[in-house]
């Protein structure tokens, strides 16, 4: 499952780039979702929105929140990804 469905993402964009209206910016969408895979995911994140020109990304609580199928624990805790 997504994190948020990819048509909404893309939908999102198009009423920014709409009220933002500003030809000096260029608006791209990223088809590539949040998994919560870890904090190598976080990372993974970070360096393809470096590529594609971001200088910053904020790093939430709980990006790192997978959990087990079995138990329903989490494998990694609130502030994992941020301590990557």
């Amino acid at each position: 499952d997504d994190d948020i469905p990819g048509n909404i993402r893309y939908q999102t964009y198009e009423v920014l780039k709409s009220e933002a209206n500003n030809p000096r910016l260029r608006w791209a969408y990223l088809p590539y979702s949040m998994h919560m895979a870890g904090p190598r995911e976080a990372i993974q994140h970070m360096i393809i929105r470096k590529n594609y020109g971001c200088s910053h990304f904020i790093i939430g609580r709980d990006m790192a929140g997978s959990k087990s199928s079995l138990t329903g624990v989490d494998f990694y805790g609130a502030y994992d990804a941020q301590a990557s």
